[in-house]
């Protein structure tokens, strides 16, 4: 309701008063209104312009100081977008009745954008072994954003003086209309107090705002009050100190140390971390990293592994990874640095990731040199222990069989019973000293395959057809998947059956009574996959990584000698190919064996 309609309402009989009363309120409130629309229309125009101006080139001067600390690098591809939006800044900041000092400090702004494009192309144009920012472009830098921060000075002045001339155009309007009170007391006494109260109380919070302001107090606010046009002028303001309060929260000191604290983090993981973006280019390196694979950091950030001239091998993998994140990883992620005694070995994983659609590449190092240091000796010690044990027990059978022959035991006696028994342990020390030294052979790179064509559907019928009748006893389904059409591979068919029957004996054995273990094959790309999946009780987590390891039995079902998975591992490596295993509790497990259609590389 429009205060004219109260006062014609509920004061007629002092009309004449409050109509001049009236006219003095709605004219003090809408010059205060246009005031502060002025004020927010021209100066926070500028005021804005200037923030922007001065966050440019903060930004443009970390740009140019990230480029031109690179030897011989050029920068001026830097330019043409950063000219661009810093004279169309310079330009929401020209208006009409604009002050001299302005004018001069947006003059002075354009200026020291045509001394930067001439300094930086005459930095483009040194030696290429020079670097660093040359103090002509540093200076231009400091003009432009010294001209920013006048103009933010001058408008922020301009912006208190009118808060001020608002302040006391506010307590004009107030002491007028206590005068006008005052006047038609004996008129309307209780009419007269209520209308100065209904309308110098906003006028009052406002004048508080506007000195809390003056103040630097940008959370200053003024609250509805019920008349339209003094709401007018309290929204005008709001919006004001609203976006003064957005001005000052910008903090790049903030921004700055986030980001030293985020280096910190980096700098202090144990294991190496570099990040490569969209064009191959080492973006981040830790200093783990950078002593792992011989590196100068310095040196290293914003090239290429291919333009250092180091590890052709893992740069072929990245590039493989940033031109298809879905391509497959190498089977074997491991990288040999350093010659001789300091010849050290990365175990290494890639990961590519996606950061607002700018594709890139994390490779983690972990040094396992002492771990194959480990590995080996282990090797060598099962080598020599096996090739020890096999004579005496070669022996202690021989005299079994002579002992068995001349002196039989009377059958269903205690002595038979001991006597099979022993013959039987025997036996399975045999053949795990077999195994043992069939391990230590493809460890040492002495079994020599003996390749031949076949084709792989004809495996895994063989294999299927081997264990049909275990799996009928052990109450299990043994299904053969086959793609309709499979090239041939070049194999070591009699080493490959023996992989086949280590993975379909372990699903068997870890199935249970109504389970299901399928064989399947089929072509991707240039490998041949051959799969066994069982719907037992899959293996957790922690215990994937272990299962190829010599002597390792994982699940609740043991048995076996815990060799099978680490044979069948060597004989897949030779070959050139790779076995995986995908696994979750509860979910049954499927072994991958992926062979090369070339044969072996």
């Amino acid at each position: 309701m429009r205060l004219r309609t109260r006062l014609l309402l509920g004061f007629g009989a002092v009309l004449a008063t409050a109509v001049i009363g009236l006219g003095l309120s709605l004219g003090s409130a809408r010059e205060l209104a246009d005031a502060s629309r002025r004020m927010v229309e021209q100066n926070f125009v500028a005021i804005d312009v200037a923030s922007d101006l001065r966050r440019l080139s903060e930004a443009q001067q970390l740009a140019l100081t990230e480029r031109l600390s690179v030897p011989g690098a050029s920068a001026l591809d830097l330019l043409p977008v950063f000219e661009q939006d810093a004279r169309q800044l310079l330009a929401r900041a020209t208006r009409p009745r604009q002050s001299v000092l302005e004018l001069e400090q947006l003059q002075r702004a354009d200026a020291a954008l045509s001394k930067l494009r001439i300094a930086v192309e005459e930095a483009s144009l040194r030696d290429s072994d020079s670097a660093g920012v040359p103090t002509a472009v540093i200076d231009a830098l400091l003009v432009l954003r010294d001209s920013a921060l006048s103009l933010y000075r001058l408008n922020h002045e301009a912006m208190l003086r009118a808060g001020k001339s608002i302040s006391t155009q506010a307590q004009r309007l107030s002491l007028a209309l206590g005068l006008l009170a005052g006047f038609t007391v004996l008129i309307g006494v209780i009419a007269s107090v209520r209308l100065a109260q209904r309308l110098s109380e906003p006028m009052e919070r406002l004048a508080r705002a506007v000195q809390r302001v003056s103040q630097q107090d940008f959370e200053a606010r003024v609250g509805p009050s019920g008349v339209r046009e003094v709401d007018s002028v309290a929204r005008s303001f709001n919006d004001m100190t609203a976006a003064l309060r957005r001005f000052h929260a910008i903090n790049l000191d903030r921004l700055l140390d986030e980001r030293r604290r985020l280096d910190a983090v980096i700098a202090d993981i144990d294991d190496g971390l570099v990040l490569f973006d969209e064009h191959g280019r080492i973006e981040r390196m830790n200093p783990v990293a950078a002593l792992q694979l011989r590196l100068d950091a310095d040196t290293a950030l914003w090239r290429t592994l291919e333009q250092l001239g180091a590890l052709p091998e893992l740069a072929r993998a990245i590039r493989t990874l940033l031109d298809d994140p879905n391509a497959p990883l190498p089977a074997h992620p491991e990288l040999s640095v350093g010659d001789g005694a300091d010849q050290r070995t990365l175990l290494y994983s890639l990961l590519p990731f996606s950061e607002s659609q700018r594709p890139g590449v994390i490779l983690v190092l972990r040094d396992v040199t002492e771990a194959r240091r480990f590995e080996h000796l282990r090797t060598q010690f099962v080598l020599r222990a096996s090739h020890e044990l096999r004579t005496p027990i070669t022996s202690m059978r021989m005299a079994l069989g002579l002992l068995q022959a001349k002196s039989p035991f009377a059958k269903g006696t205690r002595e038979e019973e001991l006597f099979s028994t022993l013959v039987e342990e025997m036996q399975r020390m045999m053949t795990l000293n077999e195994r043992l030294l069939d391990l230590s052979r493809l460890y040492s790179g002495t079994a020599p395959l003996e390749l031949g064509a076949i084709d792989p559907r004809e495996l895994l019928r063989r294999v299927t057809s081997r264990f049909e009748l275990p799996a009928k006893e052990a109450g299990v389904v043994l299904t053969l998947d086959l793609s309709d059409e499979l090239p041939e591979i070049d194999v070591d068919i009699s080493a490959i059956d023996r992989v086949l029957d280590n993975l379909v004996s372990n699903a068997l054995r870890h199935t249970p009574s109504g389970g299901r273990v399928e064989v399947g094959a089929r072509r991707r790309g240039g490998e041949i996959e051959i799969s066994v999946a069982d719907t037992g009780d899959g293996i957790p987590a922690p215990e994937q990584a272990r299962v190829f390891e010599p002597f390792v039995q994982v699940g609740r079902k043991a048995g076996g000698s815990g060799l099978g998975l680490a044979i069948s591992r060597e004989i897949v490596q030779q070959h050139g190919g790779r076995i995986r295993l995908f696994s979750a509790p509860g979910s049954g497990s499927t072994f991958v064996v992926s062979l090369p259609l070339g044969g072996v590389g």
